[in-house]
C-alpha cells in the first residue's frame, strides 16, 4: 500500500478509543469498587495522557484505554493478553524479558541497562525492568495504550508508545471494597482483595492483593510430571492525605513475588537442537507446551517500591511531585541444551536498584492558552551474575562451550526538562507544540571470571562509560468538526537512549535509536450510539538496536543494525444498536519493512549433504534490506459482542464474547523462522444479584485452543520456543460494597 494512498485516505478517519476507558467527571477511584463499572460513550472518556485529565477525543494522540470492568469481560488478566484487544500492539517475550511492541517498534534486547522502547508506567513511576513487566491485572482502576512516540512528555525509551496503568486509590468518602475467589483449569486458583476506607475527613487509607498458583500446564516427558505452573503473590498499600483543599499526598507501597515457569518453555523448536548430533535418538519434546529436561527450571522475580506524589493547586497551576524507587531481583535456572542430556545449564541471578524524581507544573485557567513544564531524574543501577556449568557435545572440529562466570554492573543517570502549550486559535481549531530535552550518562564495568583460579580475567575486563542527549519535539492541530468529532494531525520525534550491551563485554555503546513519526486521523462519536475512530501514520526509524548472537550461544551482540520504514492504519468501532447490546471492532494494519540493514545475522537449521536437518542452526551474513520487520503482524483485528439483560428478580446476566486474529509474523530478519497466523477467542457468562453486590462468572480464554509462539530463542545451538497458554475455563465469584 503506498504511503501517500494511505496519508491522504485519512479524511475519512474516525477517532480512535475503543471505548473503554473512566468516565468523567473524574471521581476517586475507589468509590468505582461500589458497583460493576458501566462503559461510557466516547464522549465521556477521560485519559491523561498529556499529563492532565481530558476527554479522550480532545487529545491528538492514538490511544486505547480500558478499565478493570472492561478488560475482565474480554478475558484480559495480565499485560500480555492487551494484544488482543488492542490493534498494532503485540505482546512478545525474550528469554525471561516481557516485551510489548506498539507499531513494529519494539525491543529484542533484555540485558540489564536494556529497557524496552515501549515504556511502561504504573501510577506514573517508570518500570525499567522488563522481566518484571508480565504484570497481572488485580487491583486496575484503568490502562491507557499510547501509540506512537511519546518523548515529550514520557521521555525516554517511549519511542514506540508507553503503556500507562493507574491502579486504584484510597477514597475519602467512604469505606468501598472488591473481593473475587476464582478456580480454573490446571488447578488455578486465584485470590484478589481490594479495600478502602477513611480514617478522617483527611486521611484514608486502601489495601490490595493477589495471590495466584496452578499445577501447570506444560508436561516434561522426562521428568514425566507437570510444569509450567505459576506461583504468585502481591500486596499493594496506599496511604491518601488532603491537609486542606489544595493539597493532596498519596504515599504508594508494593511487593511483588513470582515464580512463572509459564513464560519459560525451554522446548526446541521442532526438535532443532545441536544435541542430537553426537545423541541421534535422544528424547526430544517436539509437541507443543511439553518439555524433556534433565532439571525443572526457575524463574523467580521479586520486585518492590514506593512513591510519594505531592499534589498542590498553587492558583495559577498545579504543581506535582512525584518520588520513586524500586528494587527488582530475578533468579534464572534453565536446563539451557533442552534435552535430557545433563550437559549444560545456567544459572543468572540479576536486578535492578532506580530512585527517580519528576516535577511537572501545569496550568489550570481556562483561558485560550494552558501550559505545563516539568523536569525529571533518573538513577537506575543493574547487576548481572551468569553461571554456566557444562558444555555442548559437538562435533570435533569444534570447539565446545566453557564454562564460566560473566559479571557485569551498570549505571545510568539521565535528566530532562519538558515544556507543552496548547492554544486554542479558534474555537474549533487548537495547536499544540511542545518539546524534550534529555540528557542520559549509561555507565558500565564488566569482566569474566576464570574457571579453574575463581580470580577475575582483567585482560577481558572493560569500563566505558558514554553520554547521549536529544531534543524530542511534538507538533499537532486538533480540529472541531463537531462538538463530538474531532480531526488532528501530528509530528512527533521518539528517543531511545543509547546503551551499553552488558551481555557482550562491549567497549562502545550502540547510538540512540530515533523515529519521526506523523500521523493523521479523527476522534470522536456521531450519535450516542455510534462511535468510531481511525488514524494512520508513517515512521521514519532509525539506529535500530539490534541483538544478535555471536560465536558461541552464551555470546550476544548489541548493534546499531537498521533503517527501517513504517507505515500504516487502525480503525476501530463501537455501536449500540439496541438496549443492552454492544459491538465493538478493531483493525490495525502495520507495513514494516527494513530499508538499509547490511551485515544481517540470519539463521537456518543446519543440514547434512542432502539437506536433512541435523541439529542445530547455520550463522550466515546477508543483506536484510527489504526484509519485512521482526514480529510485527502485517493485520491484527479484534471484535467484540457483550449482551446485558434484567432478569425477573432483578438481577443482571452479561454475555461476552471477544476474538482477536493475528496475521502471520517472522522471528527472524532473515525470515526463515514463521509464526502462522492465529485467532484467539475468550467468552464469559456473569451473573450480578439485584443489589449489585455479588457476582457469579464463568469464563474460558483461548476456548479454540490455538496454539502460537509466545517468545523464541535462535542461536546456533537451538531454537528454544514458549508457546502460548491452551484453553483454560473457570468459574470466579465476587463481591463489592
Amino acid at each position: 500500500m503506498p504511503r501517500t494512498a494511505l496519508l491522504g485516505a485519512v479524511a475519512a478517519c474516525a477517532a480512535h478509543g475503543a471505548v473503554y476507558a473512566q468516565a468523567a467527571p473524574a471521581v476517586a477511584s475507589a468509590a468505582n469498587a461500589q458497583s460493576p463499572a458501566q462503559e461510557p460513550s466516547s464522549q465521556d472518556i477521560i485519559v491523561t495522557a498529556q499529563r492532565r485529565s481530558e476527554l479522550l477525543r480532545d487529545v491528538p494522540i492514538s490511544i486505547t484505554a480500558f478499565n478493570s470492568e472492561s478488560l475482565a469481560k474480554t478475558g484480559v488478566t495480565d499485560a500480555r493478553g492487551l494484544m488482543q484487544v488492542t490493534p498494532g500492539l503485540n505482546f512478545q517475550q525474550f528469554g525471561s524479558s516481557a516485551q510489548p511492541l506498539i507499531r513494529g517498534i519494539g525491543s529484542t534486547g533484555g540485558s540489564v541497562g536494556d529497557s524496552s522502547n515501549v515504556a511502561i508506567y504504573i501510577d506514573g513511576v517508570y518500570q525499567p525492568f522488563q522481566a518484571a513487566n508480565f504484570l497481572r491485572f488485580e487491583d486496575i482502576d484503568r490502562i491507557e495504550v499510547l501509540k506512537g512516540p511519546q518523548g515529550t512528555l514520557f521521555g525516554r525509551n517511549a519511542a514506540g508508545g508507553a503503556i500507562s496503568i493507574t491502579t486504584l486509590k484510597p477514597s475519602l468518602n467512604a469505606a468501598t471494597g472488591k473481593f473475587s475467589v476464582g478456580y480454573g483449569r490446571f488447578n488455578e486458583v486465584e485470590l484478589n482483595g481490594f479495600v478502602s476506607t477513611p480514617l478522617s475527613d483527611k486521611l484514608a487509607v486502601s489495601l490490595s492483593g493477589n495471590f495466584t498458583r496452578n499445577d501447570g500446564f506444560r508436561r516434561d516427558i522426562f521428568l514425566n510430571r507437570d510444569v509450567g505452573y505459576l506461583r504468585s503473590h502481591s500486596v499493594r498499600g496506599k496511604l491518601l492525605f488532603e491537609p486542606d483543599p489544595a493539597t493532596q499526598i498519596l504515599v504508594s507501597g508494593y511487593y511483588r513475588w513470582s515464580n512463572d515457569l509459564s513464560s519459560f518453555g525451554n522446548q526446541p523448536l521442532n526438535g532443532n537442537t545441536v544435541i542430537r548430533r553426537t545423541v541421534p535418538n535422544i528424547l526430544l519434546a517436539n509437541e507443543p507446551n511439553t518439555s524433556a529436561l534433565t532439571v525443572e527450571n526457575v524463574n523467580q522475580v521479586k520486585v518492590y517500591g514506593g512513591s510519594l506524589n505531592i499534589e498542590h493547586d498553587l492558583g495559577f497551576a498545579k504543581l506535582t511531585s512525584l518520588t520513586a524507587f524500586s528494587n527488582a531481583r530475578q533468579f534464572v535456572f534453565t536446563d539451557s541444551d533442552l534435552t535430557p542430556a545433563a550437559n549444560l545449564q545456567t544459572k543468572i541471578n540479576f536486578g535492578t536498584d532506580m530512585v527517580s524524581q519528576d516535577l511537572t507544573l501545569t496550568s489550570t485557567n481556562q483561558g485560550p492558552l494552558s501550559w505545563l513544564v516539568g523536569g525529571t531524574y533518573y538513577r537506575e543501577h543493574g547487576f548481572f551474575r551468569s553461571n554456566t556449568f557444562g558444555g555442548l557435545f559437538v562435533p570435533s572440529d569444534s570447539p565446545p562451550l566453557t564454562a564460566g562466570r560473566f559479571i557485569p554492573d551498570v549505571d545510568i543517570k539521565a535528566y530532562a526538562v519538558f515544556a507543552e502549550l496548547t492554544y486554542r486559535i479558534t474555537d474549533r481549531l487548537t495547536a499544540v507544540a511542545g518539546g524534550r530535552y534529555s540528557n542520559d550518562r549509561p555507565s558500565y564495568t564488566g569482566t569474566t571470571i576464570v574457571v579453574a583460579t575463581g580470580l577475575p580475567n582483567t585482560a577481558a575486563q572493560v569500563s566505558p562509560s558514554e553520554s547521549f542527549s536529544s531534543f524530542t519535539p511534538r507538533v499537532a492541530l486538533r480540529y472541531a468538526v463537531t462538538p463530538t468529532l474531532n480531526a488532528y494531525a501530528s509530528y512527533s520525534r521518539g528517543f531511545k537512549s543509547g546503551v551499553f550491551n552488558s551481555n557482550g563485554l562491549q567497549v562502545d555503546a550502540v547510538k540512540p535509536e530515533t523515529v519521526d513519526a506523523f500521523e493523521v486521523g479523527m476522534k470522536g462519536s456521531l450519535s450516542s450510539v455510534f462511535s468510531f475512530d481511525t488514524a494512520a501514520y508513517y515512521y521514519d526509524y532509525k539506529n535500530l538496536q539490534q541483538l544478535s548472537f555471536g560465536t558461541t550461544p552464551t555470546t550476544l551482540i548489541l548493534r546499531n543494525a537498521a533503517k527501517a520504514e513504517i507505515y500504516g492504519f487502525e480503525a476501530n468501532v463501537t455501536a449500540r444498536p439496541l438496549a443492552g447490546l454492544t459491538l465493538r471492532g478493531g483493525l490495525g494494519y502495520v507495513h514494516g519493512e527494513y530499508k538499509s540493514f547490511p551485515g544481517a545475522q540470519g539463521f537456518r537449521p543446519t543440514t547434512d549433504a542432502n539437506g536433512v536437518p541435523i541439529g542445530g542452526n547455520t550463522s550466515f551474513i546477508f543483506d536484510a534490506s527489504g526484509h519485512p520487520m521482526i514480529r510485527t503482524p502485517r493485520v491484527q483485528a479484534n471484535g467484540t459482542v457483550a449482551y446485558e439483560t434484567a432478569i425477573a428478580n432483578g438481577g443482571k446476566l452479561t454475555v461476552n464474547v471477544t476474538g482477536s486474529y493475528t496475521a502471520k509474523m517472522y522471528h527472524d530478519v532473515s525470515s526463515n523462522t514463521v509464526q502462522p497466523a492465529f485467532t484467539v477467542v475468550n467468552g464469559s457468562m456473569s451473573y450480578t444479584t439485584p443489589d449489585q453486590r455479588w457476582r457469579l462468572t464463568i469464563w474460558g480464554n483461548n476456548i479454540l485452543n490455538e496454539t502460537y509462539i509466545a517468545g523464541i530463542l535462535i542461536s546456533g545451538t537451538a531454537t528454544a520456543v514458549t508457546y502460548s497458554k491452551p484453553a483454560t475455563y473457570g468459574v470466579k465469584l465476587g463481591y463489592m460494597f
